[in-house]
């Protein structure tokens, strides 16, 4: 069985390190819709605009149940210093989910 390719020419289950194959991958692409966020309620009382990762309770958002993929591609999408300092965190967490 032969693995399918990235764009760099590597088979999938060499950038993933964790023996990934044709087999493993979802043949059907899974679209998440857009939606913001997740804002603890002291940041919205705040008015803070993005997820604040050095919030203890904006973090406990990332580790929650509830909190959804479209969310976590959200606070990918702020793209400030935090979210930039953090993403193999938020990264693992998608990973988590999906």
């Amino acid at each position: 069985m032969s693995s399918q390719m990235c764009t760099n020419g590597k088979a999938m289950d060499e950038i993933s390190g964790d023996g990934a194959n044709s087999a493993t991958l979802s043949v059907k692409p899974v679209v998440h819709s857009p939606t913001d966020g997740p804002l603890c309620a002291e940041c919205r009382q705040l008015d803070k605009p993005f997820f604040d990762i050095k919030c203890s309770d904006c973090e406990s958002l990332l580790y929650d149940e509830a909190t959804t993929v479209s969310e976590l591609f959200a606070i990918l999408r702020q793209w400030i210093p935090q979210t930039q300092q953090n993403i193999l965190m938020i990264i693992e967490q998608v990973r988590t989910i999906t």
